[in-house]
């Protein structure tokens, strides 16, 4: 959290702790990890901008009211609201018997007051095709959190000009090469073991924390590769005083070395 830029609302563990059991990061999540590491501004912007693959929607032009047909329906396909009284059956629409068939009887209407049924039996929409240009449209859409929040080794100052880099060449349409890295970095991620690496890289990890104070990183980096295993040899390399710096990076404090504690700290070879 010392990393962490002051204007972070959100806190980076909550992203950890809402991960999926594959690991994927949900769209909320992916929202904090762009306002932790760009802030509000650059969230906001990377929001107007997937605007611009977002097909807008035609406005209807105004239909002039339909006109009448005479279509042939029966009561049954009516609603209770649409039932008007049937005029009375001559005497030679009716049977012999002299009774009428109220379900049989059929009623004369138009489009304009057809039931939903007999409207979509009449309509016939054909399905549109979608452009190729909507297809790309639609993948760079849906690749866009993989192409800027691909898993990144790098925390602090050093991630956040990552991803400014990667929206760089985002905006810039440099969109494969952006690829390329994710899979790249999905690659390297997968192994999961800093030995496969050179050594030179290694070596500019383990500086670059040091500049940035992670002095914990460091040492876990150094330490997990085959420059510099956890054993004996490695603990002497580290302790050879013919090897310190002959001056100070930076002096002491004139009270942190006239501090005296009010209890004796007793310390063993190990720590």
């Amino acid at each position: 959290a010392a990393v962490l830029p002051s204007h972070t609302l959100v806190h980076l563990g909550w992203v950890v702790r809402n991960l999926h059991a594959d690991g994927y990061v949900s769209a909320a999540g992916q929202e904090a990890c762009l306002t932790i590491y760009g802030g509000h501004a650059m969230a906001t912007g990377l929001d107007r901008l997937s605007d611009a693959f977002r097909q807008a929607s035609v406005p209807a032009a105004p239909t002039a009211p339909p006109i009448g047909r005479r279509l042939t329906v029966t009561y049954g396909d009516l609603s209770a609201d649409e039932v008007r009284l049937a005029p009375e059956a001559s005497s030679e629409q009716q049977d012999g018997s002299g009774q009428h068939n109220d379900e049989a009887t059929e009623h004369a209407v138009t489009t304009a007051n057809a039931p939903p049924t007999a409207e979509r039996a009449e309509s016939e929409v054909e399905p549109l095709e979608a452009s190729a240009w909507d297809e790309a449209a639609w993948k760079l859409f849906l690749l866009t959190p993989r192409l800027l929040l691909a898993r990144c080794r790098d925390t602090g100052p050093v991630g956040r000009a990552t991803l400014l880099r990667r929206i760089e060449l985002f905006e810039s349409g440099q969109w494969e090469q952006l690829l390329r890295e994710a899979h790249a970095g999905a690659a390297a991620a997968g192994g999961r073991d800093v030995s496969r690496r050179a050594d030179e890289a290694v070596l500019e990890e383990v500086c670059e924390r040091m500049r940035q104070g992670q002095l914990s990183r460091a040492r876990q980096a150094l330490t997990a590769a085959s420059l510099a295993p956890g054993d004996a040899h490695t603990l002497q390399a580290l302790s050879d005083p013919t090897r310190r710096p002959p001056h100070r990076r930076r002096e002491i404090p004139a009270e942190v070395l006239d501090h005296e504690p009010a209890e004796a700290v007793t310390l063993s070879v190990r720590q």
